[in-house]
């Protein structure tokens, strides 16, 4: 009887072994999950700010605070994560959706309140006046919305360290407002 009480303590001690050497890697493994989904939350939050951003862009056409409304946009669906955008882009596509960085207007929020456009600091190299909205020998122009922004890893372990940059953007073209 005493030789199956030794045995039973060898194989706890085995089952404690064995533990030690796999629960590392069930954390690691824990640790990826957690840190991938919630990066990727934030991929699909930004991504889905670009594309709505892009539709009122278009909508807004020329009007003088089209790009006003593209910020108040970004802003309602990151404003929780919005110390992490580090710019809005609003550029001018070509035909092949290409951003033109002779058109690009650039968004940096400084600091007060976001929904008010006069706390970004503005780079503008397209007016939203100068947009064409007017079908006729020309085509529509394409506008294009790019958010750039810093994410950094949740944990903190290796490798996932430090942080990354998420660049999304989407193009869309203007809704047109008169025929030529």
């Amino acid at each position: 009887m005493r030789f199956g009480t030794l045995k039973d303590d060898n194989e706890q001690g085995a089952t404690m072994v064995e533990f030690a050497i796999v629960m590392p890697i069930l954390l690691m493994i824990i640790v990826a999950i957690l840190e991938m989904g919630l990066a990727f939350q934030d991929r699909l939050a930004i991504s889905h700010a670009t594309r709505d951003a892009a539709r009122v862009g278009a909508f807004m056409g020329n009007d003088a605070d089209a790009d006003c409304a593209v910020i108040t946009s970004v802003v309602g669906f990151l404003s929780s994560q919005l110390d992490s955008v580090e710019n809005i882009q609003i550029y001018k596509a070509d035909a092949a959706g290409n951003q033109l960085p002779a058109k690009t207007n650039t968004y940096t929020f400084t600091s007060g309140d976001p929904t008010d456009c006069s706390r970004w600091a503005a780079t503008v190299k397209w007016d939203s006046v100068d947009r064409n909205v007017t079908v006729g020998s020309t085509s529509l122009d394409i506008i294009g919305i790019r958010i750039q922004y810093e994410r950094p890893w949740v944990t903190g372990f290796p490798p996932f360290s430090g942080d990354f940059t998420v660049d999304q953007s989407s193009i869309t073209r203007m809704e047109p407002e008169a025929f030529a």
